[in-house]
């Protein structure tokens, strides 16, 4: 009965650990395939995948023991067989009767105490068997069962181990960056370029140590990737409807054809409702910001991104202030604040990292152009 009971239990918790081996297993020849490193929810990590191997041995270890016990037959009429452990008593002996058939007699009777040094383990199990060759052909059959479900255990265990132990292999040239979400390196998929009041009267009014040419430049260069990478961008103006002051440098709206342009009354754009709801309709969660200037139409939204739970990144040499102690002075707080200041060319590269990625050749020839554009600017002066 024990027996049975036993075998009801590990038998399908061994199949069930060996199908998600398998499927753990098929996970990382997947991930391995599609040149990724996670597969979501799907993925099975290798501490839950040496659980399983631990449990599965288990099971064939049980199983290897109840296997192991010597065979003694109560060859009764009914095909009552009882399993004794090794070092345990039997409790019947057979014998013929006049017929030729085999009744069990008992050599003990069952109100006697058992020696202590021979305790009652003793397992049973019912079968159908009439004679002793049946008897020993089940023997072996089940030997032969147990050494084989421990061979293919083991084998599992040795490839599972191998893929859980193996480094991650690369990603295949051409594919683009992994998807892993909110690393410490920013990625294009992740991303909102966020570009506020860059007018005439603003640039009119930089001080600070990048050159109102060169912010420009930037600028236009940011929008060039982003475009190129699908990264939305939200271009926003302040006081134009008011009649203070005039839309967009013509050429940095000349990057966004058709593009709508988010008009405001407030400093903070962030603020602003037509603003804050073009970015949430976004969906991403890092922005990246652009403003003139930068101690007041840059450092607010930042700072006010960043305690909504948003990632806030400033490009610092896309950027100008009225003096360059407000400029460095706006900097240092946003920086204290925890946004991450970044250069223009650094950012685009930290978009797409690789040069054999799939993003790489629709960002090649925009740095081509941004470094031929430096090199006439340079000129110029």
């Amino acid at each position: 009965m024990l027996a049975g009971s036993l075998s009801r239990v590990v038998y399908p918790l061994a199949v069930l650990l060996a199908l998600l081996l398998v499927l753990g297993l098929a996970t990382r020849l997947a991930a391995w395939l599609l040149g990724i490193s996670v597969l979501g929810v799907l993925s099975i990590a290798g501490a839950v995948q040496q659980l399983l191997l631990a449990g599965l041995l288990g099971c064939c270890v049980a199983l290897a023991i109840v296997g192991a016990g010597a065979y003694s037959v109560d060859a009764r009429r009914h095909g009552r067989r009882v399993i004794r452990l090794q070092g345990s008593p039997p409790i019947r002996q057979a014998t013929p009767d006049p017929d030729g058939d085999f009744r069990s007699k008992p050599i003990a009777s069952r109100s006697e105490p058992w020696p202590l040094s021979h305790p009652p383990f003793l397992l049973e199990i019912r079968m159908s068997t009439s004679s002793t060759s049946d008897s020993d052909a089940f023997a072996t059959t089940r030997r032969r069962l147990l050494s084989a479900t421990t061979a293919a255990a083991v084998a599992v265990a040795a490839v599972g181990s191998a893929a859980a132990q193996a480094p991650a292999s690369p990603a295949p040239a051409g594919r683009s960056q992994s998807r892993q979400s909110r690393g410490g390196v920013w990625k294009h998929d992740e991303v909102a370029l966020l570009l506020i009041d860059y007018q005439p009267e603003m640039f009119r009014q930089i001080r600070s140590e990048t050159s109102a040419a060169l912010v420009e430049l930037n600028t236009r260069f940011l929008i060039r990737a982003a475009r190129a990478l699908d990264v939305p961008v939200i271009l926003s103006t302040v006081a134009v409807e008011m009649g203070i002051n005039e839309p967009t440098v013509a050429a940095i709206a000349a990057e966004l054809p058709g593009s709508k342009v988010i008009d405001r009354s407030s400093m903070n754009a962030w603020e602003d409702k037509p603003f804050h709801d073009a970015v949430l309709a976004t969906g991403r969660k890092r922005l990246v910001f652009g403003a003139l200037y930068t101690e007041i139409c840059l450092a607010f939204p930042v700072i006010d991104a960043l305690k909504e739970g948003f990632d806030s990144m400033y490009i610092v040499d896309a950027v100008g202030g009225m003096s360059q102690i407000a400029h460095a002075t706006a900097l240092d707080r946003m920086a204290h604040a925890g946004a991450i200041p970044n250069t223009a060319l650094a950012w685009v590269t930290e978009l797409f990292r690789d040069w054999k990625s799939a993003e790489a050749p629709k960002v090649r020839p925009i740095i081509v152009w941004y470094l031929q554009q430096l090199e006439e600017l340079r000129a110029a002066k």
